[in-house]
């Protein structure tokens, strides 16, 4: 069965119990700039929705931060955080740095480049991988073009010069 929009694939795994996806979401080390959204965040109202949100004890929505403009929101939909209640998904987080490692990584090896959202996902990849029985299969949904973020990439390589090159 071929899966080709997130959508697709997302639903795919929720109608297989068996199945346990992980998602993916930005967040930076010793800093309170952040997406974190499901790792970090409380539930609260935001938008008229009721979710899991980055705020503080007196529900003022807090500022984001990540690499990825796709990533870069207090908030979640309504469907994340079910699957977050129920247990049925985990949630982990990278920071830009592992994202762009990530991002460099399949650029040279496929010749691929994922779009910024994705190498989030592709940096927890790389982390569970490393500790998983060969005959495991990871799979990573690649959403979006990676040549739109081209720029952002280069630009954090650029402020962070410890960061080129993937591992």
């Amino acid at each position: 069965q071929v899966l080709a929009r997130p959508v697709q694939v997302r639903k795919w795994l929720i109608h297989h119990p068996e199945r346990r996806p992980r998602q993916q979401h930005a967040r930076q080390r010793d800093t309170p700039r952040h997406a974190a959204t499901l790792t970090l965040g409380t539930r609260g109202v935001f938008h008229g929705s009721h979710m899991y949100l980055l705020q503080d004890t007196h529900g003022q929505v807090h500022p984001t931060h990540s690499i990825s403009a796709g990533l870069d929101y207090p908030g979640v939909g309504p469907e994340h955080c079910h699957l977050k209640d129920s247990g049925r998904a985990r949630y982990a987080s990278a920071t830009d740095g592992e994202a762009v490692a990530a991002f460099q990584e399949l650029a040279r090896l496929e010749g691929i480049l994922p779009a910024l959202e994705s190498a989030h996902a592709l940096a927890q990849a790389r982390k569970e991988a490393a500790g998983m029985d060969r005959k495991r299969i990871i799979i990573v949904n690649l959403s979006g073009r990676g040549d739109k973020d081209c720029q952002q990439v280069a630009r954090f390589l650029e402020s962070h010069p410890d960061a080129g090159g993937a591992t």
